[in-house]
């Protein structure tokens, strides 16, 4: 009988039922990505979303104003806590949140994604 495994199987992942990728959560809605536009200082040179629940925290009337007092809020975040991490905790519109920089769906880009506290 023919072995069914093939090379671009990972060993590691014969119990995988399900999986949703970064893309694919952005072009559902899921993920929402902050317009380069609201990056206009490059305070982060890595493609970054915020979850469906951190922007419907935004004010949507002053979205631009808003993108850019979080991004700012991260920044100020990350160098108040002064560790070398891949997540960073943070308070914003008195809501617990978190960024965290990851491997986008390639597998070694960095990409950065706020949550709320309790999602992941």
């Amino acid at each position: 009988m023919e072995d069914l495994m093939t090379d671009d199987i990972d060993e590691n992942d014969d119990n995988l039922i399900f999986s949703y990728t970064r893309k694919q959560a952005i072009e559902d809605g899921v993920l929402i990505e902050i317009p380069k536009l609201e990056n206009q200082a490059n305070i982060f040179k890595y493609q970054t979303v915020v979850t469906t629940a951190v922007y419907s925290i935004l004010d949507i009337t002053n979205i631009q104003a808003d993108f850019q007092a979080l991004l700012r809020t991260i920044v100020w975040a990350v160098m108040e806590q002064n560790k070398e991490s891949d997540r960073v905790d943070f308070l914003f519109k008195n809501e617990e949140m978190y960024a965290l920089c990851h491997p986008d769906d390639d597998g070694y880009t960095p990409v950065i994604t706020v949550m709320l506290k309790y999602e992941d």
